[in-house]
């Protein structure tokens, strides 16, 4: 009967060791922000992208996060920040620090998974790893005009804008002249618009302070007589504010004779980096004014 008990014992201590080791362990959250209220939205809005802001503030911190930020690119980051926002925080609380007419602060507290926040990041580092298609198209190649944009703006002192003043942006889904949409056009565009100094963007169209909508016009090809073929391609990009109004348009409407040794797929796409690079460049540069102003 001793040995019973003896061995009750041991499986109770079994079970309360194994129990302890699948407690989860949690991190601590803790972010800030501020955010100006719009005389068109009011407190209610501001709240509502202020406490974004914070939340994105204090995961984006963590130190294991911090620790994989280089695996990333700008947008897939900010995607796996919000993913993990939903996700992996537990306990939130939100604290205003400040508020006034002007503006509202606030203070973000919350407990992160630490089990939960290294399967998110496998999976998005796994995501990363098995590039798609367009993938492959965006990164692949950097071609010689974006190369020089870059070091045309790298060489330009323009003022940043301090990271909690900076905007939200929202591109949407590429809608085509035949009535088709695709999100992997938005996603090119998208990889244009990072790494911008005065805005972020964001897979939330709600929170948004501008709202790109993306268009493709017209896309054909003809054949000459003498066998060469010509592309043309038409864009539209608009941004739009959160109430609807129109605030700038970037329209474009190219030719290029195709190369034989591409096809005709290739040719596409290479013609459609260009445009979109250098929509991207004017659309930055009129969200940047906007947001000066």
């Amino acid at each position: 009967m001793k040995l019973f008990f003896n061995f009750l014992f041991f499986l109770t201590l079994l079970a309360f060791g194994s129990a302890y080791a699948n407690e989860p362990n949690y991190l601590h959250a803790k972010g800030h922000a501020c955010e100006d209220i719009k005389a068109n939205e009011g407190k209610s809005a501001a709240r509502i992208k202020v406490n974004d802001k914070a939340g994105f503030d204090a995961v984006s911190k963590l130190d294991l996060l911090q620790k994989h930020k280089n695996n990333f690119n700008e947008h897939d980051f900010n995607v796996m920040i919000y993913e993990l926002i939903d996700s992996a925080l537990e306990g939130i609380s939100v604290q205003t620090i400040s508020e006034d007419e002007r503006q509202i602060c606030v203070e973000f507290n919350a407990m992160a998974d630490e089990k939960i926040l290294h399967e998110q990041i496998g999976k998005h580092l796994k995501e990363r790893g098995e590039k798609a298609p367009t993938d492959i198209v965006i990164e692949a190649v950097e071609d010689t005009l974006v190369a020089n944009e870059k070091q045309e703006n790298a060489s330009l002192n323009v003022q940043k804008t301090p990271v909690e003043d900076r905007a939200l942006l929202f591109v949407a889904t590429t809608t085509f002249y035949n009535g088709a949409t695709s999100d992997n056009h938005s996603r090119l565009l998208k990889h244009y618009l990072a790494d911008n100094e005065n805005f972020y963007l964001t897979d939330t169209q709600e929170i948004a302070d501008f709202i790109i909508y993306p268009k493709v016009e017209k896309a054909k090809i003809d054949e000459s007589n003498e066998g060469l073929k010509r592309l043309q391609m038409q864009t539209v990009f608009t941004i739009v504010s959160p109430d609807g109004e129109q605030i700038a348009k970037d329209e474009q409407n190219r030719a290029i004779i195709c190369a034989e040794e591409k096809t005709e797929r290739q040719n596409a796409q290479d013609l459609l980096k260009k445009m979109f690079a250098k929509s991207a460049k004017k659309l930055s540069q009129e969200i940047e004014k906007r947001i000066k102003k």
